[in-house]
């Protein structure tokens, strides 16, 4: 019963904490993400789609970031104070992270991008919405995070601290 509690409490947890950050990236990558394209405040259908991308691309690494959470979960099997907020700080700091990165990756993947295809300049090409051009960045991208997804989830099983485990 303190399990479905937990799972309870970490769901509701998760909706408002990623509804939040999701909101705060958002604006973010309006100010930030778009004026390094040179694009301003505002948005084309192109930058829109490349901002989908980046939102997607931060919600698809904060659900990787639950497996280890649940192994986590998992293992220590106690619903002590002390315990769920011990858990609750992981949770807090891994999304965090997994957002963080996520920006870092998206940008990454735009800039690689750029650089593979010195004839077309990207940001001007979305900055006069060329929307076919948004579509394949933006696919890179998703595809990008998706293909490094083991690497990250390593990332994060190495942060956790496990119990220590009985080897038979």
């Amino acid at each position: 019963m303190q399990i479905i509690f937990l799972s309870f409490a970490i769901l509701f947890i998760l909706i408002v904490l990623s509804t939040a950050l999701l909101s705060v990236a958002y604006r973010f990558c309006k100010k930030a993400f778009l004026n390094i394209l040179g694009i301003g405040e505002e948005i084309n259908l192109a930058s829109a789609i490349l901002m989908g991308a980046l939102l997607f691309s931060m919600g698809l690494y904060a659900n990787y970031c639950m497996g280890p959470l649940r192994n986590f979960m998992a293992l220590t099997k106690t619903a002590e104070v002390m315990e769920m907020i011990k858990f609750s700080g992981y949770l807090l700091l891994l999304v965090l992270l997994c957002f963080g990165l996520s920006f870092l990756v998206t940008f990454l993947c735009f800039k690689i991008v750029d650089r593979f295809s010195p004839e077309i300049n990207e940001a001007k090409e979305i900055r006069e919405n060329n929307v076919p051009l948004a579509l394949i960045v933006s696919v890179i991208i998703l595809a990008t995070v998706v293909i490094s997804r083991e690497a990250f989830v390593m990332a994060l099983e190495s942060m956790i601290p496990y119990p220590p485990l009985p080897y038979r």
